[in-house]
């Protein structure tokens, strides 16, 4: 385990996704560290003088305070000397575009399906959900045909920042009454979520399927009021 210049003390809560993408990221740079769970959604008020915006995660890094989990997870993988993402400038430009892609289109749809309760509303959003997973699909095949990650053999800051939310995809289906197909054209998809469902550092860092799906029903039972 690696020592830093300054000592990592991470904020976290165990359900939250959000949280796991640093707590993967850590645990892939083998970082010493101090985790400090913070209860949701009663933070302490110790907790809010020291982050106003509430947020977990949070990181105070010696004196200093970073918030937002891929800022977060980047900086782990900077401080383990760029582990997590490639040298190469085109490369690394893919990778945060793949992050980006799968932040704008699978998160909103993520909360729309949990939140959903119209049969005909859930038909169209499972298209909407199948067709983005094709086009997803597409650009994993697009960089490496063999996988099993994004990156081939190498495992990345894309596997790290979307791995919480593709273990949810799961209880999200069926709780919002979709489908994820088994289909040829979502192959390297399903190549590639299942790898980093059998990664260490996600299963250290992940609840069991039945917290998982408690917490997604959660989160749908939020949304439907």
């Amino acid at each position: 385990m690696t020592v830093t210049a300054k000592p990592i003390i991470l904020y976290s809560n165990s359900s939250c996704p959000y949280v796991q993408r640093a707590l993967i990221a850590l645990y892939e740079c083998d970082l010493d560290h101090e985790a400090v769970e913070i209860p949701l959604p009663n933070k302490p008020d110790w907790y809010l003088e020291l982050n106003p915006e509430g947020k977990v995660p949070a990181l105070k890094y010696g004196d200093d305070i970073l918030v937002e989990s891929l800022v977060i997870a980047e900086f782990f993988s900077d401080l383990a000397g760029g582990k997590l993402l490639p040298k190469d400038p085109l490369k690394k430009a893919q990778a945060r575009y793949l992050i980006e892609f799968f932040g704008a289109k699978f998160l909103p749809l993520y909360y729309s399906i949990l939140g959903n309760t119209d049969t005909e509303k859930a038909k169209l959003l499972e298209q909407q959900f199948v067709e983005n997973l094709k086009r997803l699909n597409k650009l994993l095949s697009a960089q490496s045909t063999e996988g099993p990650f994004y990156f081939g053999e190498e495992f990345s800051l894309v596997e790290a920042a979307v791995a919480p939310f593709l273990s949810r995809f799961t209880p999200m289906a069926k709780i919002g009454g979709i489908q994820i197909p088994k289909i040829p054209e979502l192959q390297r998809y399903h190549q590639w979520s299942d790898a980093v469902g059998q990664r260490e550092s996600f299963i250290k860092s992940s609840l069991s399927s039945q917290e998982l799906y408690e917490s997604c029903e959660a989160l749908a039972l939020k949304y439907r009021g």
